[in-house]
């Protein structure tokens, strides 16, 4: 990082994606040549675990986006560098639906219901059975995640990818709306 830092000078941003878990790099070192680390807080599990679940719940799986916030933090990661990375699609049960669900087919399924998860704080779906088969993010959780942003002092928000969003545009006015 230092190397690249030299080359692109002082006048670029250096960044870089970074799992949740912080086990694959020591940002100690690196920090003084970064600009910002990007949580990748997506894809963390899959149906009947939430892949993008902020909190813990008994349906969040074996991380959450706020743990992941808190593991780079004790690894040496600055909040204000921190940007919480935030997915604009679901995935869908194994076998049964898309693995990657576009928010903006999310409502093209018969017969499913959505469920919100109140602990950790993202939505999902159900089947008939209450059987859960679809993890996603809405407007309302990602409402919830500017103002974990705003309130926690991190450095921003990103997302993953754009081409889910509705026509209009709904889950990025949240983001534009919110972060400050």
């Amino acid at each position: 990082m230092r190397d690249l830092r030299e080359a692109i000078g002082p006048d670029k941003l250096l960044t870089m994606a970074s799992p949740a878990t912080v086990s694959f790099y020591e940002f100690k070192p690196i920090m003084p040549y970064m600009d910002f680390i990007n949580i990748m807080a997506y894809d963390l599990n899959r149906p009947p675990y939430h892949h993008s679940a902020l909190f813990r719940s008994e349906l969040s799986g074996d991380m959450t986006a706020d743990e992941g916030v808190r593991a780079h933090i004790e690894s040496g990661v600055p909040a204000d560098k921190i940007v919480l990375g935030v997915p604009f699609y679901g995935h869908g049960k194994k076998g049964e639906y898309p693995d990657f669900i576009n928010y903006r087919n999310i409502d093209e399924y018969d017969g499913l219901k959505m469920v919100y998860d109140e602990k950790a704080c993202v939505p999902y779906m159900v089947n008939e059975d209450g059987e859960y088969v679809i993890t996603f993010e809405s407007p309302q959780s990602l409402r919830i995640k500017c103002d974990y942003i705003n309130a926690n002092g991190l450095g921003g928000i990103m997302f993953w990818d754009y081409s889910g969003d509705t026509d209009k545009s709904d889950l990025l006015k949240v983001l534009k709306k919110h972060i400050k």
